[in-house]
């Protein structure tokens, strides 16, 4: 039963004696047994995204964490180029976890205890030019799954002054 506990695998030993209507062959009365951890992995995906404005709130990608949150969760992500048309370092600053060398692949950390880690997404002042797009997906990992493939935020000019914004949620 997953008790969202990581632990080392335990091990006992059951060693059989006066054994009725059996054979015992010699010397195999005792049993070794393992039990290995059985603690589930965390499940991250996207919980909600927010579009971004020049000159106004920065975007931003939420995630979210189910099954355990005990420990820090470092989790890995990367810009799909398909779905994507706003450039990295040209019409958004580079996301966390990313450099100016590998600008389309960066990560994450889940503190521990949180269920929920932000990838903040900040236009640069004089850009973009329309509307833009910026999708992210998650690259499994080994020390946990995912549910979402990707996720994907509008990224638009700013509104002139006077003007009332509208959003449709």
């Amino acid at each position: 039963v997953p008790d969202f506990v990581t632990e080392p695998d335990e091990t006992f030993s059951v060693v059989f004696t006066d054994v009725v209507n059996a054979t015992m062959v010699s010397g195999s009365n005792t049993a070794q047994i393992t039990v290995t951890d059985s603690a589930a992995v965390p499940i991250v995906s996207f919980s909600t995204t927010r579009g971004a404005v020049k000159d106004g709130p920065e975007g931003r990608f939420v995630l979210r964490r189910t099954g355990p949150t005990n420990s820090p969760l470092t989790v890995n992500y990367r810009i799909n180029a398909a779905g994507t048309t706003a450039v990295a370092a040209v019409d958004v600053a580079l996301l966390p976890g990313t450099t100016a060398a590998a600008p389309l692949e960066g990560s994450i950390i889940f503190a521990a205890g949180s269920a929920e880690a932000d990838i903040p997404v900040l236009v640069l002042a004089s850009k973009p030019s329309g509307i833009k797009s910026l999708q992210l997906a998650l690259i499994d990992g080994a020390t946990y799954d995912t549910d979402t493939a990707s996720a994907t935020i509008a990224i638009r000019d700013s509104v002139p002054a006077g003007l009332p914004r509208v959003s449709l949620g």
